[in-house]
């Protein structure tokens, strides 16, 4: 059985609880998944490798290095 790894934030970190507008996605979103240049991804206090974006209604972190998705929390 495999063991989801877990996520680097809390359960209520700023990322889940920030009103942010959601960017509308065309295509699959899933882990690995690079976002374009056109989405912005917003910063995490003390989280430098990862960042945050609302994709079609969905709170993702992101490789703000890579752009790519880590996780999709909700």
């Amino acid at each position: 059985m495999r063991r989801r790894r877990p996520s680097p934030f809390p359960a209520k970190s700023e990322p889940l609880e920030q009103k942010t507008p959601s960017v509308t996605f065309e295509g699959d979103l899933a882990v690995g998944t690079a976002l374009p240049d056109t989405v912005e991804i917003h910063t995490i206090p003390d989280q430098p490798d990862y960042g945050y974006v609302i994709v079609n209604d969905k709170r993702v972190l992101v490789n703000p290095k890579t752009r790519a998705v880590v996780e999709i929390v909700q």
